[in-house]
């Protein structure tokens, strides 16, 4: 899959419809968007794919070859913090 198809698969993801006790989903999907689109600009041999795992909390897995390499989650949207899991 080119560095294109990619981009614009990350920048269609879905914002899911939250309480409105939960963090804004806008901001945490454009904080997960803008981090794993500056790593395909660096190199494009990485994959992202979002989990919505339940209300309130949202995952990218990073795949490099088929295999998991990273986890990230949103910490703070507010001050772009975000938790990285290897």
């Amino acid at each position: 899959m080119d560095k294109a198809r990619k981009a614009r698969g990350i920048k269609n993801w879905e914002i899911p419809i939250w309480h409105k006790d939960c963090p804004d989903p806008k901001k945490e999907i454009a904080l997960l968007q803008n981090v794993c689109l500056f790593v395909l600009s660096v190199n494009e041999a990485y994959t992202f794919k979002i989990e919505y795992i339940e209300e309130g909390y949202l995952c990218v897995n990073g795949f490099k070859k088929g295999k998991k390499i990273v986890e990230m989650h949103v910490v703070d949207a507010d001050k772009g913090k975000i938790g990285l899991f290897f």
